[in-house]
């Protein structure tokens, strides 16, 4: 794929064709640059410098909260814990600052 370099956006994800492992960028006035996955990239046009990756987006979310179904049930029969984990019905008594508050 060839990307102009006037339409990059600072940090943004050149998607790649299926095939390949490099993409190219074009500035206007300057040779075809071809560019391998990864980055941070930065091109320099005028003291002006934008930071690009080239290749997939992996979207990971969650937190150290979050758990899989492992403790649901087993994942090689697929029946039900008798005991789930305990953190799973951890009750915690609220307390509050505020006069009148239940």
């Amino acid at each position: 794929m060839i990307y102009s370099y006037d339409s990059i956006t600072p940090y943004q994800v050149l998607q790649r064709d299926l095939d390949k492992s490099t993409v190219f960028v074009r500035l206007e006035g300057h040779n075809l640059r071809k560019l391998d996955i990864g980055g941070p990239h930065y091109y320099f046009d005028n003291q002006r410098a934008k930071p690009f990756y080239v290749g997939d987006t992996w979207v990971m979310a969650g937190g150290d909260n979050m758990e899989g179904l492992g403790d649901m049930f087993d994942t090689f029969t697929f029946k039900t814990l008798k005991e789930p984990h305990w953190l799973r019905h951890l009750s915690i008594r609220l307390k509050s600052s505020l006069p009148n508050f239940q």
